[in-house]
């Protein structure tokens, strides 16, 4: 098993001991790769506004047709708290959508493509 696999499950653990002990509302932070490049460079920040879910975990708690959202007032406390952190560091601040999966030997070039588009 690779150390990223080791990771995610460690992170997965962490977050069924978080709900268990009756946490609702969560904000998580992480490092990704990008499928907008140029306009998403390292180490900027992605304020994410909805989901495509493409992992196993999720589907735990929602439904399959359900897109994941987090509040507007979440978004605009994120953003606010971000942008000046965004400006101090000389990065860029996205929001948007994102995409996570799991299956990373599936991530073929088509697939990046046809994701990157729904978000266009």
């Amino acid at each position: 098993m690779c150390l990223q696999a080791i990771l995610w499950c460690a992170r997965v653990l962490a977050l069924e001991l978080l709900i268990a002990a009756g946490v609702e509302k969560l904000v998580v932070f992480g490092g990704a790769g990008a499928i907008h490049p140029p306009r998403v460079k390292i180490y900027d920040l992605v304020v994410s506004t909805w989901g495509i879910r493409e992992e196993g975990t999720s589907y735990h708690y929602l439904p399959p047709g359900v897109v994941p959202k987090p509040s507007e007032d979440m978004v605009k406390l994120l953003v606010d708290a971000l942008s000046p952190v965004a400006q101090r560091l000389g990065i860029g601040l996205h929001i948007g959508g994102v995409w996570t999966t799991d299956a990373v030997f599936r991530e073929t070039r088509d697939k990046v493509e046809s994701t990157a588009r729904k978000g266009s």
